[in-house]
């Protein structure tokens, strides 16, 4: 919720000296859904092409659900950003969260309630939107 983000944003640039875009970006929402995922053959050295492929199941699911919630959000007229989630992929964020160490970080998923309210707000595309090509999302036909 707003006010844990925001102790988390205060964590991030006072105890650990962040510079980057992370803490800004949690001071300025209003929840923030960190989304994690359990890789289950993460740590096996030489992994088999079968464990590569439950692994990406996992990965793919909690993805889909990431893209479920975005749907959500926007369709109760809320705003949101899926970020990577930078330095909160740090073992010391890891700890400050309390997440095992077994997960791994899908997301950071920034969630403003208000939009649509304040329609002078101007909303930033995200950077790449307008360098990928046309034909980012491909068919494919037998």
């Amino acid at each position: 919720w707003q006010e844990e983000a925001q102790k988390m944003a205060s964590y991030l640039k006072d105890e650990l000296g962040v510079k980057t875009k992370e803490p800004q970006l949690a001071v300025g929402c209003h929840a923030l859904v960190i989304v994690n995922w359990v890789p289950q053959f993460y740590d096996v050295p030489q992994r088999s092409d079968k464990q590569i492929i439950v692994d990406e199941e996992h990965l793919a699911g909690a993805s889909a659900m990431v893209q479920n919630l975005l749907l959500l959000l926007t369709d109760q007229g809320m705003g949101s950003y899926w970020g990577s989630g930078g330095v909160l992929r740090n073992a010391e964020m890891f700890d400050y969260l309390n997440i095992p160490r077994n997960e791994r970080l899908l997301g950071a998923i920034h969630i403003e309630y208000n939009q649509g309210q304040d329609e002078s707000k101007e909303r930033k595309a995200g950077k790449l939107r307008n360098e990928r090509s046309l034909d980012w999302i491909r068919e494919i036909s037998l």
